[in-house]
């Protein structure tokens, strides 16, 4: 709200004013009341005012001069001169040190006092926006030109002294740093990555000047500048202590990892991408050791390559031929020993991730041919870029390639013995597995091989020991027991996604497998 201060030495016109309006519904509290134009100053010295309503002729200091005063020192407020007279020394003086209107009171009416009030509130607004805008653009012109001194041939030097000198940038381009902070976590959380930017603001604030940059993933890029009386020992400590502040505040108070790179010190802002550059190479430290979360030039030393650093991606055609025949583990295995080179050699980290995004896509293409469908080996969710997104670690890959490659070997051969399965019983069993979601019945599969249901039921029973739909309920009930357990929803939706069509078929189903109802089984 404008906090309004009424000024006039008649106490009978103060309380009419007060009453004129309902100011708070205008977006107005009146937050004072002067009896001249002295006290009104003594005022405006102690309380934040936006709009004055002011009498002219008072004892002390009149409304010209008061209206000069507010002019002088708080020309961001509105004023409204109000008189007895029609003076023309009055109007005209108001008016010269910037009064919004003059009325005669005499004249004064709630609906001239209501129009007056909405422009001052408008015009307000107007100039809060403008403020904002400006604002915000000189912090985006900020960022856009430390964001572009990282590229290197985008400025000559010519260019940078005369960005920095025109945005006025007061910090030392002798003595910089670039920090890079990244963190992990599960989902998207806007609050958790607020949270975290303030908390960096915050110990990093202690340097002479900060600029804050986005980052290329989850995490913040900083520029930081130091005084020139300060020794390049003092900034090295003060950088490494921030960097270990940063990750232990973390755990403390978000319980969550953060990685931090910092570069050496840079001695001329010409040359700050190269530095920014350094940072980025030596956090690619934390893809290759998961515990690693500290990286710093004057103690970091990077492990020899071996060989070139490129490790050869298991051959297409082996894996294939390898998936075709149910060999998951010969499958599970080479790709270990791909992940151990890679680990050893180190290659450039975008290429090795572009590489295994392509041959998981291809994964997924072979299974499909085999009926094992995506969101199948993702656990249902067939969003692949998502689960992509969230790695930040080789182990982390490993860990997304072995656990596919296990629900691929569940889905091929789901039960131990399968080798002696006759064909169509293997074939019903990787349906089963693979699609439990869906309706299934012996009618459908006998038609899509061309055999009687008759003959399918008694070959699935003599193969698997129990009849087709006995073993089909109870790996849907395993499904509802397992989700329930990992807390992956409300139990209709679970329910739902396990196969069951109908709720009050899963209760009888559920019953008779377990021998108790879903409450009584989970304490609900």
């Amino acid at each position: 709200m404008l906090q309004l201060m009424i000024v006039d030495d008649d106490a009978l016109m103060c309380n009419q004013l007060a009453a004129l309006l309902d100011w708070e519904q205008l977006g107005i509290e009146i937050a004072a009341y002067a009896s001249d134009g002295q006290e009104a100053v003594q005022v405006l010295e102690r309380h934040e005012i936006d709009l004055v309503l002011t009498d002219m002729d008072m004892p002390k200091m009149n409304g010209v001069e008061l209206i000069e005063h507010i002019n002088a020192h708080y020309p961001h407020i509105h004023v409204i001169a109000l008189s007895a007279y029609d003076d023309y020394h009055y109007v005209r003086g108001s008016m010269k040190y910037g009064a919004h209107d003059y009325i005669l009171k005499n004249r004064l009416s709630r609906e001239n006092m209501e129009n007056l009030i909405a422009e001052i509130v408008k015009k307000d607004r107007a100039l809060g926006d403008l403020k904002d805008h400006v604002s915000l653009t000189y912090d985006q012109l900020l960022e856009s030109f430390f964001s572009r001194l990282l590229q290197p041939g985008d400025f000559d030097r010519t260019q940078i002294s005369n960005i920095i000198n025109n945005l006025n940038i007061k910090f030392n381009r002798e003595c910089l740093a670039v920090m890079l902070v990244d963190y992990y976590a599960e989902a998207e959380d806007e609050m958790l990555n607020r949270s975290l930017y303030h908390m960096c603001q915050q110990i990093l604030g202690e340097a002479d000047f900060v600029q804050p940059l986005k980052a290329e993933t989850n995490g913040f890029c900083f520029i930081l500048s130091f005084k020139k009386e300060t020794s390049q020992a003092q900034v090295l400590k003060k950088l490494e202590i921030w960097g270990r502040t940063l990750i232990n505040n973390g755990k403390k108070f978000f319980n969550v990892s953060l990685k931090v790179s910092i570069s050496d010190l840079c001695g001329d802002i010409f040359n700050l991408g190269h530095y920014y550059g350094q940072a980025a190479e030596q956090s690619s430290i934390f893809f290759y050791e998961e515990n690693q979360e500290f990286v710093i030039p004057w103690t970091y030393v990077r492990k020899k390559e071996q060989g070139c650093g490129v490790v050869s991606f298991p051959a297409r055609k082996d894996c294939k031929k390898m998936i075709a025949e149910g060999r998951i583990e010969d499958l599970k295995q080479s790709w270990f020993h791909f992940f151990e080179q890679a680990g050893k050699k180190r290659g450039p980290i975008p290429e090795l991730v572009k590489g295994l995004r392509e041959e998981l896509g291809w994964v997924f293409l072979i299974a499909e041919e085999q009926g094992v469908k995506k969101p199948y080996l993702l656990k249902g969710n067939g969003n692949l870029d998502e689960e992509m997104g969230k790695i930040r670690t080789l182990t982390q890959w490993e860990k997304l390639f072995q656990a596919i490659f296990e629900r691929l070997r569940e889905a091929l051969c789901p039960d131990f013995g399968c080798g002696n399965y006759h064909k169509y019983t293997k074939y019903i069993l990787k349906k089963i597995h693979t699609q439990y979601s869906e309706p299934l019945s012996l009618t459908d599969l006998s038609r899509e091989l061309g055999v009687s249901s008759a003959y399918l039921s008694n070959t699935f029973k003599n193969d698997v020991g129990i009849g087709f739909n006995e073993y089909l309920n109870k790996l849907r009930i395993d499904k509802v027991i397992e989700a329930i357990k990992n807390g992956d929803g409300k139990l209709k939706d679970i329910v739902e996604r396990a196969g069951f069509q109908n709720y009050n078929y899963f209760f009888k189903v559920f019953k008779e497998y377990t021998g108790v109802t879903p409450a009584q089984y989970f304490n609900i």
